[in-house]
């Protein structure tokens, strides 16, 4: 994992076919290795299915 950060700028996660997630590389190696990690076992994911982010506003429906 630190051979990837030394050379990488950006960060794309692929699960289950769909984007969840994609950065910058930035902060130190330990907490880059921390957020892959749980990108890649489905703790985070900043992408909603479409490829939209996911927002907590819900739509008023009427």
């Amino acid at each position: 994992m630190e051979d990837i950060y030394q050379v990488s700028d950006r960060m794309m996660v692929l699960r289950q076919g769909r984007k969840v997630c994609d950065t910058p590389v930035t902060g130190d190696v330990d907490t880059f290795r921390e957020h892959v990690v749980a990108y890649i076992i489905g703790a985070r994911d900043d992408f909603a299915e479409g490829g939209s982010k996911k927002s907590n506003d819900k739509l008023k429906q009427g």
